[in-house]
């Protein structure tokens, strides 16, 4: 589910849940081309997680709802330091925050969910702070056109390429 794709210090990192075993898989290499990628397996599904580097730290954003950070072992092979991070609305949401998308640009961590409020279309969200552990403020960023339940915008995060202009 949401696989986070990265790329960071020479070496390509795709994290991804699979709710049906209840583990959560990192492969990584250093040839994104190459057929074989090591990886390393977690008991536990971190759902709809993402990878954020910071420096020579990585973290790891995952949840529905009640978004939580858990921070990597230099090694990558453990997730230590778990800990809540915020809690999203629940009354009137069809759909609490999922799928999230995190980077950090110019000083400020982001974080992109989507959510659906209840009777409501999907929505995009974008969380932002200048600390990691928070407060984050947040701001709708992208309303679904699409009428039918379910549709419309997904989960995923801009696209910021040399000349400094995101596109979504």
């Amino acid at each position: 589910w949401a696989t986070s794709l990265r790329a960071h210090n020479g070496m390509y990192y795709a994290f991804f849940t699979c709710l049906d075993r209840g583990k959560s898989y990192l492969y990584y290499t250093d040839d994104i081309e190459r057929s074989f990628w090591e990886h390393i397996e977690f008991d536990m599904p971190y759902h709809d997680a993402s990878l954020l580097f910071d420096e020579n730290d990585c973290y790891l954003i995952y949840n529905c709802g009640d978004v939580r950070i858990a921070r990597f072992s230099p090694d990558m092979h453990a997730l230590t330091e778990d800990a809540p991070l915020f809690s999203t609305a629940k009354e009137g949401m069809a759909l609490r925050c999922e799928g999230c998308r995190a980077l950090k640009k110019d000083g400020y961590y982001y974080l992109f969910f989507i959510d659906i409020p209840a009777g409501g279309i999907r929505r995009e969200l974008c969380y932002r702070s200048r600390e990691i552990y928070g407060p984050y403020e947040m701001r709708v960023i992208a309303n679904s056109m699409c009428a039918e339940h379910n549709r419309g915008v997904a989960q995923g995060m801009p696209v910021d390429p040399p000349e400094g202009d995101w596109y979504m």
